[in-house]
């Protein structure tokens, strides 16, 4: 299978190239699904060391560290049940992981062949790659464009990456370590999601 990762930098995608699964070295591929399997069958939030990368770790979905009665109180002012909100968590979990190191948490994304046009978490990861950048500006350097016109341009980047897919989508901000093994999880993830489209086998 081959898919196209896609950089992105304050929402905009600064490089993108083409990754054969089949030229990745299997020991490793093989690896990085092992410690997919233990992710998925571990609790949200938690985390797995990074192979040749110690000081990092990779979870799946998003980090998730607060506690139930914050969760409890966030469900409530959202009208979600613990249930759906579990539905959605493990939706995530199929689409997105997240890299910590140093204290900081770096958020990946897939893109499979299934996704639909407009899907609304490619664009929220595009928008927040984006406000992140932004927040760390001066206020007087900030983007003072008409929210439309940040929309649509979002939506363009969302636009190309889709036509791509499927894909990953990467911040520029990461080891050379850490992308080695985060293609290679994205590889297991992608593999996954197109072995359920073709009524395969999938990665368990």
């Amino acid at each position: 299978m081959k898919f196209t990762r896609f950089i992105l930098q304050a929402g905009q995608i600064v490089s993108s190239n083409e990754i054969d699964s089949r030229e990745l070295d299997p020991p490793s591929l093989q690896n990085a699904v092992e410690i997919l399997t233990r992710l998925r069958e571990s609790d949200p939030g938690m985390t797995h060391p990074i192979p040749d990368a110690p000081s990092a770790s990779i979870g799946l979905g998003g980090p998730t560290d607060l506690p139930w009665e914050e969760i409890d109180e966030t469900l409530a002012e959202l009208g979600m049940t613990r249930v759906e909100w579990n539905e959605e968590e493990q939706k995530a979990r199929n689409g997105e992981f997240y890299v910590l190191q140093d204290e900081r948490s770096v958020p990946f994304s897939i893109v499979p062949s299934s996704t639909i046009t407009d899907d609304p978490s490619l664009f929220g990861t595009i928008a927040g790659s984006f406000a992140g950048y932004q927040v760390q500006l001066p206020e007087e350097q900030r983007d003072a464009r008409p929210i439309e016109e940040q929309i649509a341009e979002h939506k363009a980047v969302a636009a190309r990456i889709w036509a791509d897919r499927p894909a990953l989508v990467s911040p520029s901000d990461v080891d050379d370590s850490i992308a080695a093994f985060t293609d290679r999880l994205a590889a297991a993830l992608l593999l996954d999601a197109e072995s359920d489209l073709s009524n395969t086998s999938p990665v368990r």
